[in-house]
């Protein structure tokens, strides 16, 4: 009788842990197809001004391709794709290389991008790149309209 308890105990804790672990990776379903205007990075606020084209990813999930601007250069090319396992890398995208007077956004990305496997979607449909812990690294916002 103490062993079916402590069974039953013990099954029930590993149901709680379990539930909690997986809440805390954000892991919804949405498409990742499409125009994402670039809103945090390592969760730092990107801030676009009124004069200036905002940062952007575009994702091409049927073919498999990037481009994306990032307030200064753009990079662009091949990704490693797999919607089923929301698996994400971009480690065969090219770029221009300009100078620009604020690069901020464009050093920030330029670090993060290839800690990127995985991606995910918050409950307001916001597409989450992470590393692969789960770490958020990236949050983009879907451009209106496109």
């Amino acid at each position: 009788m103490r062993t079916m308890i402590a069974a039953v105990i013990m099954t029930g804790i590993i149901c709680i842990i379990s539930a909690c672990k997986t809440s805390e990776t954000p892991m919804a379903k949405g498409n990742i197809g499409g125009d994402w205007t670039i809103s945090e990075i390592s969760g730092k606020k990107i801030v676009t001004p009124a004069d200036a084209q905002a940062a952007f990813i575009k994702i091409d999930a049927k073919k498999k391709q990037v481009n994306a601007y990032t307030g200064c250069n753009r990079f662009f090319g091949p990704v490693d794709l797999d919607t089923k396992q929301q698996t994400l890398s971009f480690d065969k995208v090219g770029a221009t290389r300009m100078m620009c007077h604020d690069m901020t956004t464009e050093n920030m990305l330029s670090e993060v991008l290839p800690k990127i496997s995985r991606y995910g979607f918050s409950e307001t449909g916001d597409l989450l790149l992470m590393n692969n812990e789960g770490a958020i690294l990236v949050k983009l916002t879907k451009t209106p309209g496109k």
